[in-house]
């Protein structure tokens, strides 16, 4: 993902900077020396990685299930709109759930990248359960 390219950069050539990245290091490919200390500390950090990609990447997991719900409900033909207002308002309240998520596993991945700070794997953990709970409510929408 393009959101990735940045953040990755700078943590191979060891610069920082104040900007807060939608994306995280593509630690998958680091190994040894360039991978940052505190991503070596957890067993749950790619796992998490790769759920923070699932939900808010553009064409991740959640993007795509979203994607397939909001085109039913504006292929809906209720005269009174109903379909649509159901379906659209459920994307709304996941999305504003997966947003506080999402935020949530940004923060612990830009503080282990960038600033050396480790989390627990329970901590992760606990992010992605919540995280694989919305892709399944996302995934239950209809279609």
């Amino acid at each position: 993902d393009h959101t990735d390219v940045r953040p990755t950069i700078l943590e191979l050539v060891g610069l920082q900077d104040d900007y807060l990245h939608d994306g995280r290091v593509i630690s998958e490919i680091l190994e040894g020396y360039a991978r940052p200390p505190a991503l070596k500390k957890s067993t749950r950090f790619i796992a998490l990685a790769q759920m923070y990609k699932q939900l808010n990447a553009s064409f991740g997991e959640f993007a795509m299930a979203i994607l397939k719900s909001s085109t039913k409900a504006l292929a809906s033909n209720d005269p009174d709109d109903a379909t649509y207002s159901s379906i659209e308002g459920q994307i709304q309240s996941l999305t504003a759930q997966r947003d506080a998520v999402a935020a949530q596993m940004i923060s612990l991945l830009n503080g282990a990248e960038f600033n050396g700070q480790t989390f627990s794997d329970a901590q992760a953990q606990s992010v992605i359960v919540q995280g694989q709970a919305l892709l399944d409510q996302a995934n239950a929408l209809p279609h």
